[in-house]
């Protein structure tokens, strides 16, 4: 019994002892856990040593293949230092010149982009472009072109100036309009046919005492609003009491002269401006009047809106832009034809105006 007792303990000792011991080499390393098809956690030793191994392997056969390439390229070398002439290393320094050559900064290497473009992007000697089409039974097919001389450029010469639009206009040195309407076709448009007292009636109500509120400076870089605001300043003017905005124009030395493209926006009716050009004491310089409005409907962009390009002159002492509406044109309305037939827009008092310098 005694015997047995001491056997047990030695047995207990002895697995204590090699649990103890540790893992063996077999057991060291790192290991992957991942899981099979069945959903089964599994466990996966990284073999580090077989991947040393075969990376040991791998380097030693590379250093092989390189021993052999060189032991080769040494052949083949003295094979042709025997057979060559003398000026063999002259022939292998001018490959190497050519190579420098190659890659030199020359207008050849590297040409001018503006004269590539003019070129169609086409190297001399190199690709032509092509594009992709389909033909009738679905195969795709790559057709070669030449594309023409300056059609990537925008040399298109020199642009054109921006065409005015038709307005009534009258200049306070002459005291009598230019570029005027047909006097006929005012009247039989309903227009009344103003003489060349207005421009005196103008000078004589305004435009000194006029309060500059909420005056809005020139913006060249960008479309800017100059609307009128229903809770802005207001003034009896020659032509009736309206609400009225001042813009500042541009310094002479900036801009001697320039085309702003004016637009009143459609909410609820829309404004139909008449532009004052006022000098830097305020007094009358240019009235233009009678504007033939271009109309453009609405989009699902924007808004239907008038539009009218018309020239200012700062380098001739305009320094301020007024814009108002008549108290005539704020009784009447605009009418264009639609595919339903024509709508008629009512003329308002005050509305949404943009500016912007043509370029």
């Amino acid at each position: 019994m005694n015997d047995q007792r001491w056997k047990g303990l030695l047995l207990a000792l002895a697995v204590g002892a090699v649990g103890c011991a540790g893992p063996g080499p077999e057991q060291d390393g790192r290991y992957y856990t991942w899981v099979d098809a069945s959903g089964q956690v599994r466990h996966t030793r990284i073999a580090e040593q077989r991947m040393e191994d075969r990376a040991g392997t791998a380097r030693a056969d590379t250093t092989s293949a390189n021993t052999r390439a060189r032991r080769n390229t040494s052949t083949s070398r003295d094979k042709g230092a025997s057979s060559a002439s003398p000026q063999s290393p002259e022939s292998t320094t001018g490959e190497s010149r050519d190579d420098d050559e190659a890659l030199a900064y020359t207008l050849e290497n590297y040409p001018d982009g503006n004269e590539l473009a003019r070129q169609g992007f086409v190297r001399e000697g190199g690709p032509r472009p092509y594009f992709t089409w389909r033909d009738a039974t679905g195969e795709l097919r790559n057709t070669p072109y030449q594309p023409e001389p300056g059609a990537f450029t925008d040399d298109a010469g020199e642009p054109e100036a921006p065409s005015l639009t038709p307005a009534r206009e009258i200049v306070a040195d002459s005291g009598s309009p230019t570029r005027a309407p047909n006097p006929e076709a005012l009247s039989n448009m309903g227009v009344e046919t103003e003489g060349p007292s207005l421009i005196e009636q103008w000078q004589r109500t305004c435009c000194e005492s006029l309060p500059v509120a909420d005056a809005v400076p020139w913006d060249a870089s960008r479309a800017f609003g100059a609307g009128l605001d229903p809770s802005g300043p207001r003034y009896d003017f020659a032509s009736g009491k309206s609400h009225y905005r001042l813009v500042s124009l541009p310094s002479a030395s900036k801009a001697p002269a320039l085309v702003l493209q004016l637009r009143s926006y459609v909410r609820d009716g829309v404004v139909l401006p008449t532009l004052v050009f006022l000098d830097q004491s305020m007094e009358v310089r240019r009235l233009i009047t009678d504007v033939t409005y271009r109309f453009e409907p609405e989009s699902w962009s924007r808004r239907a809106f008038l539009e009218a390009r018309l020239a200012a002159y700062p380098a001739q002492g305009e320094a301020w832009l007024l814009i108002l509406t008549r108290q005539a044109d704020q009784q009447g309305q605009t009418v264009y034809e639609t595919d339903e037939g024509p709508e008629v827009i009512p003329h308002a008092p005050t509305g949404e105006i943009g500016l912007q310098q043509h370029r």
